[in-house]
């Protein structure tokens, strides 16, 4: 039936949008990963291998609430957001994949 191909056509380009659109999204996390990890890196002396994208940033032992301050305002600096400390809990910005997953789904917005 020509009607069913044309559906399963569309359906398959619809797809495969989504699965760029997927891929544009996780290369910009990605690349907020690394950018957060190379100013943590960069700033606080830590090698950047050793930085650990799941677990908290206090509880590696090389940041404390001064330096996720610091951090914070770099955020907002070098991504062009806004992070209103009165509403963003730390569970929220406590890891680099929680600090990604928040910038981009804040830009741009």
């Amino acid at each position: 039936d020509e009607f069913g191909i044309d559906v399963e056509i569309d359906l398959i380009k619809e797809a495969d949008t989504v699965k760029k659109l997927y891929m544009l999204i996780q290369d910009s996390v990605d690349t907020v990963k690394h950018t957060v990890k190379k100013f943590i890196s960069d700033t606080y002396f830590v090698d950047y291998s050793d930085i650990l994208e799941d677990e908290a940033l206090t509880e590696q032992g090389f940041m404390d609430s001064k330096n996720i301050l610091q951090l914070i305002i770099w955020l907002e600096s070098h991504f062009g957001i806004k992070i209103d400390t009165d509403k963003v809990t730390m569970n929220q910005i406590e890891s680099v994949n929680k600090i990604s997953q928040y910038i981009s789904a804040h830009q741009n917005v």
